[in-house]
């Protein structure tokens, strides 16, 4: 798909007695959009966090978000508890597709929903209203 739509979720995650996890979004959204068969139409998945894969190593908290329709799909979250900063790293398997860094919540989530979607990432078609 081509034309990346950008978006998050921009609501912290909250955990009851896992107050080290309020540095994590609730999920992660990306989307793109196309025009398939004359219809503008958006692609979008959601990412959902995986609690197993929280760690703390060195002051740098990660934990990891795999898409809702394929687990091939993974981005890495992770946030240097001293330094303030946020990386996330896309993924399909091993292969790293890309990622975004940053300082401020929100321009660092729409800098990682720039990554979008990849061809033959699994998506929900929604086309456009006119």
């Amino acid at each position: 798909m081509r034309n990346n739509f950008f978006a998050f979720i921009p609501k912290w995650l909250e955990v009851k007695d896992r107050a080290e996890l309020s540095v994590f979004p609730l999920n992660i959204m990306l989307a793109a959009f196309a025009n398939i068969d004359g219809v503008d139409t958006m692609g979008h998945v959601l990412y959902q966090p995986n609690f197993s894969t929280f760690v703390v190593v060195e002051g740098v908290a990660k934990m990891d978000y795999i898409s809702e329709l394929d687990c091939e799909f993974r981005i890495e979250i992770s946030f240097d508890l001293k330094k303030e900063m946020y990386c996330g790293k896309k993924y399909r398997g091993k292969e790293w597709l890309g990622e975004s860094l940053g300082s401020k919540w929100n321009l660092f989530f729409a800098h990682l929903g720039m990554l979008g979607l990849v061809k033959g990432e699994k998506c929900i078609f929604s086309p456009l209203e006119k």
